[in-house]
């Protein structure tokens, strides 16, 4: 039984029921570092790169601002959101 989307980590692979939750227009509008859509559908979301960016560049969002825009809690205590099917 699937309980849906909580959490937003540094890393997060959507698979196709999170991202029929969350809303594919939805997470592909987020603003974060990197983003991609899988082959299988799946969406790969990186709310900012850590390390390459720094607050003060233009590119750099806050990953609670990423999280509050998709409805989540940000949680950078995890490496990876594998939220699949």
């Amino acid at each position: 039984m699937t309980q849906g989307v909580t959490r937003l980590y540094p890393l997060n692979i959507f698979g196709l029921e999170p991202v029929k939750q969350l809303g594919r227009e939805r997470l592909l509008a987020a603003p974060v570092s990197c983003i991609e859509t899988l082959d299988d559908g799946s969406i790969l979301l990186i709310p900012h790169a850590s390390g390459a960016m720094r607050p003060e560049d233009r590119s750099y969002t806050d990953p609670e601002v990423v999280a509050a825009y998709l409805g989540l809690v940000y949680d950078e205590h995890k490496d990876v959101n594998d939220q699949g099917e």
